[in-house]
């Protein structure tokens, strides 16, 4: 997520909203001491708020362990401080809506921290005064004062309006985490290859645990022409599965034919679609490699269904024998190296739920 998307994304949670870098969020040890004076009735009775924070030493260090600050600030229309029910719900407004937006940015990949007002307001009363353990503790929100952070110039830096108002209650609050990778939102291409067993095992175990994680799974086998016993286990989580087929059946004791060669350009075709269309979150073509040490395609076409596919699409190839300029383009590869197995030392065949 870009610096702007964020922006936008607290922006229609009713804040206006600037990235910076926590180096630049100024603190004042000696504002814990308004914590001290517990006007809020927290200190010391919720785990978001001193002394159960941490020193401001402490929370200090927290702050700088995360090296981007989205800096939130809600503006709330008032009759006057003597309203005190309206005031204390514009607080209580600002601080859902902070873990809201937190709330985002952890479900798209993020570790994250949120600072609020007044202190975590998620149990009442805290499950501090029951000597319990926080029922929250990746979700609970200490306040800024806590932090001992300055909020004049927090505001100051993010060029936001702070003054004292009878009609508007200016409010802040600020979300901290780490910067993702330039490449974490892109999709990698994965290689599973080798000699041993469990290429494709490796990849329809991949496959369960994006279909686990609500994303769209595709995967396309090469070569085979019978289901295998997992096709309707995937089917049954959502998972689409397209058997490319071989053309003219097993491969065993023959060399490929003209409806071989056909069959796999037809099914190049349906995985470099598949692979572009942007649909699918990650896509497994299975047993690939083996269409190509098959002279079934070649090298080239391999490179443009990698070249093809969308940014945020998993490619993953499976198959041993994977050609060296694939490997080399490949962000990921796995050799399975074979170091005992039953078909050679015990003469078993493949077996059903096992091997197939």
């Amino acid at each position: 997520m870009t610096d702007k998307q964020m922006v936008i994304l607290a922006q229609k949670a009713g804040f206006k909203a600037a990235v910076i870098p926590t180096k630049d969020v100024v603190v004042n040890y000696d504002f814990r001491a308004f914590c001290e004076e517990n006007r809020c009735g927290k200190y010391g009775a919720n785990y978001s708020c001193p002394p159960d924070c941490g020193t401001p030493q402490q929370v200090h260090h927290n702050l700088l362990s995360k090296d981007t600050a989205l800096v939130l600030q809600m503006i709330c229309d008032i009759d006057g401080y003597d309203d005190v029910q309206a005031v204390q719900n514009a607080r209580s407004g600002l601080n859902h809506a902070v873990l809201k937006v937190f709330d985002s940015l952890v479900q798209d990949g993020y570790s994250a921290i949120p600072l609020g007002y007044n202190g975590c307001p998620l149990c009442n009363p805290c499950k501090r005064t029951l000597n319990q353990p926080c029922s929250f503790p990746d979700r609970k929100i200490s306040c800024l004062s806590a932090y001992c952070v300055d909020v004049a110039q927090l505001a100051k830096r993010c060029s936001m309006e702070f003054t004292w108002s009878d009609k508007k209650l200016y409010l802040f609050g600020m979300i901290i985490f780490d910067k993702k990778p330039e490449d974490a939102d892109k999709g990698q291409i994965h290689v599973y290859t080798g000699v041993g067993k469990g290429k494709t095992t490796a990849a329809l175990g991949l496959a369960v645990r994006a279909a686990g994680a609500d994303k769209k799974v595709y995967i396309g086998q090469f070569i085979k022409d019978m289901e295998y016993h997992e096709v309707k286990v995937l089917r049954s989580v959502g998972v689409t599965v397209e058997l490319y087929g071989s053309g003219d059946g097993c491969f065993i004791n023959r060399e490929p034919g003209r409806n071989d060669v056909q069959a796999a350009e037809d099914a190049v075709q349906r995985a470099k679609q598949a692979a572009a269309c942007g649909e699918y979150d990650v896509v497994i073509l299975d047993e690939i490699n083996i269409a190509h040490t098959l002279k079934l395609i070649s090298t080239q076409q391999m490179l443009d269904i990698m070249d093809s596919k969308a940014d945020k699409t998993e490619l993953v190839f499976t198959g041993r024998y994977c050609p060296q300029e694939v490997l080399d383009k490949a962000d990921l590869v796995t050799e399975m190296k074979e170091i005992r197995h039953y078909y050679n030392t015990k003469g078993l065949l493949s077996r059903d739920g096992i091997e197939r």
